[in-house]
């Protein structure tokens, strides 16, 4: 076998004469090995005349049998044999192109007829557009459609012996758009508070440039599909929509990477705002009674719709301008702190929920008994609504626990002893504590 490391071989064409030599130990520096195929770019030549190469030891030998896009094994001996049949090179559209034409022509270097194929999936797996015969550019029989990534290759025609695929390319008709995006707040059917934040999640590309993405969110009547809010090429995947409470909606919303575009939207999201709390109707005392305790318990009518408890407000005043304000989680208000007696009060009600503060009741008013059934002492505690009382002493150890209406029959049997503390419950509730008066 001869030596044909440093050979030089030179490729004459009716442009030109171009020439390269192999390399080798010979001139690729002490151990080392580099490949020995040579490339050789022709320009705008479409033939080659002949190939000429000079070995080591002085053999000249001429090849013209050498043909274009193909790999040819030149013998030592003069012959040409084994040619391989190399993939064509693709030219037009550029790699990861934007903005392409849904009518492209596609180009690549090479004067033979070739197979092209295109297709909206990088394995070929499906939507293939097949193109046979072309050379060097072609035409697709149909056109692309807009925003979508295509990927294309192609091969050399040459019987059944055809040449592998060139490697894979892509482009992206027009802008490219990003996939699609779907809501994940409000939940399906969700009962949310009239200021309603719809989230969506974040869509992205399939193409190799990524533009900034842009969504449309918006908002429709459910019962006339009408629309009553929307927001419009913002780059966040979340927005606050302020909407009537008790009211049925349904959101959608759309990605885009053009703020002119007008992709399809997502699909319907359902929800309902929040009903406004209602009036609340009181139940007791009853508007106008009298003779009530001075620590009186004021309820009235529990609703549905108030999930963040209920304002209660009771003054001397029916303007309320000196209001006391409690918020309750339920129904019912005892009030702890005593009355003053014989004296007329005026109360109302709210009831609040996710949809805001609701509408106050009617005001009602009740007037106190004229004289205070806990007198100055304390030693007295028929109030009319207290159920039990305890007496401790000042080392908090229970000395009696009785009725309220036993008091005075089981008071004598307290011990005399200073500082002694007297706490009165109702329904459970303790509403009073005071110190009993030294015997």
């Amino acid at each position: 076998q001869r030596m044909i490391d440093g050979s030089r071989v030179y490729v004459h064409t009716a442009l030109g004469t171009y020439m390269q030599q192999v390399p080798g130990t010979v001139i690729g520096g002490r151990c080392s090995q580099m490949t020995q195929t040579l490339h050789f770019g022709l320009g705008k030549a479409n033939a080659i005349d002949s190939v000429v190469v000079f070995l080591p030891d002085g053999t000249r030998n001429v090849h013209r049998d050498v043909q274009l896009e193909r790999t040819s094994l030149l013998l030592t001996n003069g012959t040409t044999t084994g040619l391989v049949i190399d993939a064509p090179r693709l030219v037009s559209p550029a790699q990861h192109a934007i903005g392409v034409s849904s009518t492209p022509t596609l180009e690549m270097s090479t004067s033979s007829q070739v197979e092209i194929q295109v297709s909206t999936t990088p394995d070929f797996s499906a939507n293939v557009i097949s193109v046979s015969g072309a050379s060097s550019t072609a035409t697709l029989p149909q056109p692309l459609a807009n925003g979508t990534t295509y990927y294309w290759r192609a091969r050399y025609e040459v019987g059944p012996a055809a040449s592998p695929w060139s490697s894979v390319w892509q482009f992206t008709v027009g802008a490219p758009q990003p996939n699609g995006t779907d809501i994940t707040k409000p939940l399906e059917n969700e009962v949310v508070s009239n200021k309603t934040v719809v989230s969506w999640t974040r869509a992205s590309y399939d193409s190799w440039q990524k533009p900034t993405v842009y969504y449309d969110v918006r908002i429709l009547r459910m019962s006339d599909r009408v629309i009553v809010d929307g927001a419009y090429n913002i780059a966040d995947t979340m927005f606050t929509f302020d909407l009537v409470a008790g009211e049925f909606y349904v959101a959608m919303v759309r990605a885009k990477s053009d703020t002119n575009a007008v992709p399809a939207w997502s699909e319907d999201r359902s929800f309902r705002t929040y009903r406004a709390a209602p009036s609340i109707s009181l139940e007791s005392p009853t508007n106008g009674a009298s003779g009530q305790p001075i620590r009186p318990r004021l309820t009235w009518h529990k609703h549905e719709w108030v999930d963040k408890g209920y304002v209660v407000q009771y003054d001397v005043s029916n303007t309320f301008a000196t209001a006391t304000e409690k918020v309750r989680p339920d129904s019912v208000f005892p009030i702890i702190s005593s009355l003053k007696p014989g004296t007329t009060y005026y109360w109302r009600v709210r009831g609040d929920n996710e949809a805001g503060e609701g509408a106050w009741s009617e005001v009602w008013s009740f007037t106190t008994t004229g004289t205070s059934s806990v007198e100055e002492h304390g030693t007295s505690i028929h109030d009319g609504t207290a159920e039990r009382f305890i007496v401790y002493d000042v080392l908090g150890r229970v000395l009696l626990i009785g009725r309220v209406q036993d008091w005075d029959r089981l008071r004598s049997t307290l011990p005399s002893l200073p500082n002694l503390m007297m706490t009165i419950a109702s329904n459970g509730d303790v509403v009073e504590r005071f110190l009993l008066p030294t015997p």
